[in-house]
């Protein structure tokens, strides 16, 4: 169960404090499904990509500046395939992982 108030100073916040109720929260996610890097397929990509193992390989690869290996070159391939078949719809709790909204009271900010 979520707790009652989500803190996030995102894209779209409607609480300008940043502490928004779960169904404020929903409204944010509503909005922000027209933004390409905020949208719920990116959420589902992304979500899927943490399970797929060549993606998790590939990953961990990819931080290294060089051309790509055929190995490597096939891990992405595989990695590209998997996070994108049978995409399912984040939650809540999924979109706050994604966008790093948390379950708490923001803290007082000094701007």
């Amino acid at each position: 169960m979520l707790k009652k108030t989500i803190c996030y100073r995102g894209p779209n916040a409607i609480v300008k404090n940043g502490n928004h109720t779960v169904k404020q929260f929903r409204e944010v996610m509503k909005k922000n499904k027209n933004n390409i890097v905020l949208d719920h397929k990116s959420c589902a990509n992304w979500r899927k990509e943490q399970k797929c193992r060549s993606c998790k390989i590939y990953n961990k690869l990819k931080l290294l500046p060089r051309k790509l290996t055929k190995k490597e070159e096939s891990l992405y391939t595989k990695c590209y395939k998997c996070k994108n078949t049978s995409l399912k719809p984040c939650t809540v709790k999924h979109y706050m992982d994604f966008v790093g909204a948390k379950q708490m009271k923001c803290p007082e900010s000094s701007v």
